[in-house]
């Protein structure tokens, strides 16, 4: 990796620094070839390895490159895939059997995603609450909040429904292992 790089033809290029001359002019080595450029169209990389991160070459065993230009750095490593979202038909037919979360009301229930990852996806079913038709559609899509309450004491009281439900379900998952 050089410690230079020019701007040939309106890209970016790696270059060995030969020399700077008083007039601003800087002389690199590019493709074999020594060249002058102004210094408008000189930039500094420096390089540094980064410790624990897997590098794209798989030959590279010390570990990516990291290249610094100017305050930017920008490493050149794999990124890990996103982790496919937790999917339960059986965990949304236990989050709608106990009836909507708002209290005083004793309708059936659906399950609400708290919150979409964007493009149509739902989120992970764990982060399902509760809600009747009435309360999810008219109240949550339709107004923002429910009776009574504001949005944040609304997101609240479905967050506290989905606690109590993952915590049911963990007492259930630790008792069916006790039982082994």
């Amino acid at each position: 990796m050089s410690d230079i790089q020019v701007k040939r033809s309106g890209k970016w290029v790696d270059a060995t620094l030969v020399e700077r001359q008083p007039s601003g002019r800087v002389i690199v080595r590019v493709d074999g070839k020594r060249r002058g450029f102004d210094s408008c169209d000189v930039r500094e990389v420096r390089a540094a390895r980064v410790p624990g991160v897997r590098a794209v070459d798989p030959d590279d065993e010390e570990g990516p490159m990291v290249r610094s230009v100017g305050t930017v750095r920008a490493p050149i490593v794999e990124l890990p895939k996103a982790p496919k979202p937790f999917r339960s038909k059986a965990h949304l037919r236990s989050v709608a059997d106990g009836g909507c979360c708002v209290p005083l009301c004793r309708a059936p229930a659906v399950a609400h995603h708290m919150e979409n990852e964007g493009g149509s996806k739902k989120c992970d079913d764990r982060l399902a609450a509760p809600l009747c038709d009435e309360h999810h559609i008219e109240w949550w899509h339709g107004k923002g909040h429910f009776p009574g309450m504001d949005r944040i004491g609304s997101l609240a009281l479905m967050w506290e429904a989905i606690a109590r439900l993952l915590a049911a379900e963990l007492d259930r998952l630790e008792e069916g292992r006790t039982k082994r």
